[in-house]
């Protein structure tokens, strides 16, 4: 798997999101975004087809979510 930066994005933000390219030639779309009804889980992934010029089928969105706890 190839891993691409977008943006400098480490998908570690909010408002950022990083790309992999696999073997199988799927994109995974990692981004620290929360849905909250603004569209993300639609438009993330129709971006990356319309830019890549690939189906849609083809695009996968993983949101990642962190937890910080301070004892």
């Amino acid at each position: 798997m190839r891993s691409e930066r977008v943006h400098g994005a480490t998908a570690r933000e909010t408002g950022e999101a990083a790309i992999d390219l696999t073997a199988s030639g799927q994109v995974r779309i990692r981004t620290g975004s929360t849905e909250i009804g603004q569209g993300t889980r639609t438009i993330f992934p129709q971006i990356a087809a319309k830019t890549l010029g690939i189906p849609i089928g083809l695009v996968d969105l993983h949101e990642i979510q962190a937890v910080v706890w301070h004892p």
